[in-house]
């Protein structure tokens, strides 16, 4: 009796059961479902996820769980290509609708077997057909034991898993107890096999490869896309993309038939039609309407929370939604927010956008009137006022900011969040409550236009009470940050008005005191009391800390950081600053303008400890950000005098004035004099660093007069611009050999930096004295100066703030340590001196570490590393080949510098001073 043939493959054809005659002839299954298909023309080489799978079967299970478009085939047949090697048994069997017939799919799942080499029971396998149909489990536990009895391993690679439906669970349910140790399978679905795994992936016997696994690297974009994208177009596609192949590749086939370059824009953005198509056929097409919904829903939303999207939908939300939606990643993602906010990928959110463009605009409105009532309830208010706006129910927007407050909302949700809500809502609305318009004044304000602010400020201060009536506080607030970006109403008075009003507030009125203290902070910080505005500050940073406010602790904590750093307390300074980065990136990520403003000072910092690499690219980042969204001269100040100084060192003199020219438009269009003035300073620096003197003096002309009969405080108005201004002259008068008038200058630096805590200008006041001491012979007590610079900036890794004296400095200090030597310093301050003067030429110096590289000779070094292998002058003077009179002459400079005048004590304060290496460690080569 032969076999019934199958009926065709068209959709809908399900073929009855082979024949019951004990025959299994491969020739009745469908020749194509036992052989991998063609690899697709356009594709690329993947040998390191070859190599995972390879490493996989070492186990016995590698599953490929991805949605349409990843590669999963293409993978596989790769793998069953390019991993086989001679006598390998590699079967494979491409599954479809008619595997739901269990008989059938048993049937052929033995054939495929077979199909990889005979086993030696031939007979056995042949009554596979008529168990398949009478008894499908048993029919599997068959072929189990067939394949246990025979020793030749076999691999399988079955494709479209998920095509079976519930099959292959019924069919391999028993499968992680009787599965045969010869056997190893490679699958691949589109969502998690219905084949119960977790027993396997206990046992480290399963390796699952996901989307992200699948999905091409940025590298392998751009190698799949060369000599038809530029790598720049190449890499947008992929950020466009995240790698998913199909829609690469797509990508890269459009470009090639494009007639012209129309195209491309859509292409790199993602909204290209056959995007377009792909998503609606591959991936829209096979969700469940009500899944589809959800998803449009979300889409049109933007990003909102899982309960939202289930509100507005109807998809009841449970343990196998969540499942679900976890496999669709990367397509939909939830994120770690606690109301589990659903992302979607931008590709397939365009498409979702375009097929809600179709529906009716009163349908779209809806949802987000629906959406701003949901988050109101909620407390939400940030997100009420944007989804009301967008659904044109501007009354619910401006009762949701009235109800928040404008400044609360600054304070809890950003500067950027409140500018997005007011550009969502048309002027007319906003002109008509004085809440709005007191939120406007203060946007106006952070973009620099300061006089507009001031002005809406005014107008609100005449109105008198109504039904839209601003709280006193919010006014003031918004009235005081105005005072700050103005630089007026700080002084005595001010202060001690701010000191009044924060005991009027109840210790739990947390967000009153908090804007008092912070206030106060600044306030002090311009007048130069750094002790006064370090602990206001930090007692702002407790006020919101009690409130859980992120936006509002990071403005403190950066604000903080400043003040530490300016008192010279770096690594407190950097710590606070960092954690405020990590404070950004883990709450704020998406706002720009709140990170440049951490990026700043954080920036500075690091310039002083000398890392000027890591200072230009964060302040080349920042800048630009924080002149469109913030108007507060100290940030700008701070900001392009430190990165025109890193550019000075690095790339040289023109591009330190370069950054300076840029910041003097600034300064100009914002109509900021203190930014004009401290730009101007540090252009006098610069110039004076770079030896051109009287160009420096030529930029200080214009300037208030610099000397000590002059009321300075009158002339510069912040004890900041004071101390920068005597600082710049002092050290320009040192170098144009008037070290007099410059010793006076740095002298009353000194005294006013120590008694207002002030350490980084202390130790510049003290940086120009040992300049102009040394030139004027008064050795002692420059030595002194630089003994209190060390004791200040060593523990504080300060050490850009010294090698800002350029060569004229190390030149001094090579002297200091030629006539007093090195037995006046600690051997901190030893390892301090070496890390500032560097080694001028490589030499080797034996067993000696690198501070002896650079403060001693290359001849005291050699010599004493012969004093350190215990070889006496004759010797050292032949491995030298000097004379033994040059080795004595070199011996008595060596103990100068080290305060001695034996052997034996040199090699002990040697030790002491760290100079001479532990022993056993490696050669250095240093000068």
């Amino acid at each position: 009796m032969t076999s019934r043939p199958r009926s065709g493959v068209g959709a809908g054809d399900h073929p009855a059961p082979y024949a019951d005659d004990a025959t299994c002839p491969i020739e009745a299954v469908i020749p194509h479902r036992l052989r991998p298909p063609r690899r697709r023309t356009l594709t690329i080489e993947r040998p390191a996820l070859l190599t995972r799978i390879e490493e996989g079967l070492a186990g016995q299970v590698v599953s490929l769980q991805a949605s349409a478009g990843f590669g999963k085939t293409e993978v596989l047949v790769s793998a069953f290509e390019q991993l086989r090697r001679p006598g390998d048994r590699f079967c494979w069997m491409s599954l479809d609708a008619r595997d739901a017939d269990k008989g059938i799919f048993l049937h052929d799942l033995a054939a495929a077997i077979r199909s990889a080499g005979r086993p030696s029971n031939a007979i056995a396998w042949k009554m596979v057909s008529r168990l398949a149909r009478e008894e499908g489990e048993d029919a599997f536990a068959t072929v189990g034991q067939l394949l246990a009895s025979d020793a030749a391993p076999v691999t399988l690679f079955l494709d479209a898993v998920d095509a079976a439906g519930p099959t292959m669970g019924e069919c391999l349910g028993t499968l992680p107890r009787r599965f045969p140790l010869n056997l190893r399978i490679v699958l691949a679905s589109r969502g998690q096999p219905k084949i119960p795994l977790s027993t396997l992936r206990a046992r480290g016997l399963l390796l699952e490869l996901g989307a992200r696994d699948l999905a091409f690297s940025g590298q392998e974009t751009v190698d799949l896309c060369a000599g038809v994208l530029s790598r720049e177009d190449a890499g947008r596609l992929h950020a466009t993309t995240g790698g998913w192949p199909a829609l690469v590749i797509l990508g890269r086939m459009a470009v090639v038939g494009a007639d012209g370059s129309g195209e491309r824009p859509g292409l790199l953005s993602g909204s290209h039609p056959l995007f377009r198509d792909f998503v609606e056929e591959e991936v829209l097409g096979d969700l469940p309407p009500e899944w589809s919904r959800a998803l449009e829903i979300c889409a049109i939303l933007d990003s909102v929370p899982l309960d939202l999207v289930a509100h507005l939908s109807g998809v009841a939300v449970d343990g196998a939604v969540l499942s679900a939606m976890e496999r669709l990643s990367p397509i939909v993602e939830m994120s770690p927010h606690p109301h589990r906010r659903l992302r979607i990928h931008p590709v397939v959110r365009l498409s979702l956008q375009a097929r809600a463009s179709l529906r009716p605009m009163g349908e779209v409105a809806a949802l987000h009137v629906h959406a701003a009532s949901w988050f109101a309830e909620r407390g939400i208010l940030d997100l009420a006022v944007r989804h009301a706006a967008q659904g044109g129910d501007f009354p619910l927007a401006v009762e949701a900011i009235r109800r928040a407050g404008g400044v609360n909302i600054f304070l809890r949700a950003g500067y950027s969040t409140l500018t997005r809500l007011l550009a969502d809502l048309p002027a007319p609305v906003v002109q008509q409550s004085s809440v709005l318009r007191l939120s406007h004044a203060l946007v106006l304000a952070k973009q620099g236009q300061i006089q507009l602010a001031r002005e809406v400020v005014d107008g609100l201060k005449a109105i008198g009470p109504g039904s839209d009536t601003i709280p006193s506080a919010d006014l003031e607030h918004i009235d005081g940050m105005i005072d700050i970006y103005e630089d007026r109403n700080l002084g005595d008075e001010q202060i001690a008005r701010l000191r009044r009003a924060s005991q009027d507030f109840a210790t739990y009125d947390n967000w009153e005191r908090g804007w008092i203290y912070n206030h106060l902070c600044i306030a002090h910080q311009r007048s130069g009391d750094l002790r006064a505005a370090r602990y206001t500050g930090l007692r702002a940073l407790t006020c919101y800390r009690e409130e859980r406010t992120p936006y509002a602790q990071i403005f403190m904590m950066a604000h903080v950081g400043t003040v530490l750093m300016a008192s010279g307390r770096l690594a407190a300074a950097l710590k606070l600053l960092r954690d405020a980065d990590t404070l950004v990136r883990d709450t704020h990520g998406s706002d720009a303008n709140i990170a440049a403003l951490v990026q700043i000072p954080l920036a500075t910092c690091l310039y002083h400890q000398g890392d000027l690499a890591k200072a230009s690219a964060l302040l080349d980042d920042a800048l630009p950000i924080v002149k469109r969204g913030e108007g507060w001269v100290d940030a700008f100040a701070r900001g392009y005098a430190t990165l025109a100084r890193a550019k000075f060192l690095r790339e040289g003199l023109e591009a330190g004035l370069a950054v300076l020219d840029e910041a003097e438009v600034l300064a100009v269009e914002r109509v900021l004099p203190r930014l004009e003035s401290s730009i101007a300073l540090t252009r006098a620096e610069l110039l004076t660093r770079g030896g051109l003197l009287d160009a420096a003096l030529h930029v200080l002309e214009p300037l208030p007069a610099i000397a000590l009969t002059d009321c300075l405080a009158k002339r510069w108005p912040t004890l900041r611009e004071r101390h920068e201004a005597l600082a710049t002259k002092a050290r320009l008068l040192v170098r144009r050999g008037e070290p007099d008038e410059g010793l006076a200058l740095a002298r009353h630096l000194l005294s006013s930096a120590g008694s207002t805590d002030m350490g980084l200008d202390l130790l510049s006041a003290r940086l120009v004295m040992i300049e102009g001491l040394w030139g004027t012979r008064c050795h002692e007590e420059a030595l002194s100066q630089i003994q209190a610079v060390l004791a200040f900036a060593v523990p504080q890794q300060a050490t850009q703030v010294v090698r800002d004296g350029d060569a004229s400095m190390k030149g001094i200090l090579r002297a200091v340590v030629r006539q007093f030597g090195l037995s006046v310093f600690r051997p901190e301050g030893v390892a301090y001196l070496a890390s500032i003067l560097g080694p001028l030429q490589p030499r080797r110096v034996g067993e000696l570490t690198s501070s002896a590289a650079v403060v001693l000779t290359m001849r005291e070094a050699e010599v004493l590393a012969g004093l350190e292998r215990g070889a006496a002058n004759k010797e050292i003077a032949r491995e030298l080949r000097l004379t033994e009179a040059a080795v004595k002459f070199h011996l008595k400079n060596l103990f100068r510098k080290l305060g001695v005048n034996r052997r034996t004590l040199a090699l002990s304060v040697a030790r002491q001073m760290k100079l001479v290496a532990a022993q056993g460690s490696a050669q250095i080569d240093g000068e």
